[in-house]
């Protein structure tokens, strides 16, 4: 009996140690005006927003991508049109973007060009 109950663990934690995270982003149209900027809880809850799972390489890309980044401003707010999470290694990053401001993980930085030019990229069906 105990040693099907250590095959059963056994075999739990092969599993557990070999699912795959997804990295994923949500967006809306990143041209879209609106007449007051959307906040990232507001965007999480509307029902217009598109979901695409990135493979590898976007999610490498974009992880390159974020360690360039420079501190924002105090003060700055994001007008958020994507949101989504991305790993670097086990580490989960969860972050909120608008065209000049993104938030990763509550801290906020500066969108380069680099950044906003892949984000454009993942959500406009480029890829």
């Amino acid at each position: 009996m105990k040693i099907y109950k250590f095959l059963i663990v056994l075999v739990f934690l092969f599993f557990y140690n070999c699912q795959k995270n997804i990295s994923e982003i949500n967006f809306i149209n990143l041209y879209t005006t609106t007449i007051t900027s959307v906040k990232c809880e507001n965007l999480k809850k509307a029902p217009s927003v598109k979901n695409v799972i990135l493979s590898d390489e976007e999610n490498d890309k974009l992880l390159n991508n974020f360690s360039k980044l420079k501190p924002a401003p105090n003060g700055l707010n994001i007008d958020a049109r994507v949101y989504g999470s991305i790993y670097d290694g086990s580490k989960k990053l969860d972050f909120c973007s608008g065209i000049g401001v993104i938030e990763i993980n509550n801290k906020k930085y500066l969108v380069d060009k680099y950044l906003r030019d892949n984000l454009i990229t993942l959500t406009q069906g480029k890829r």
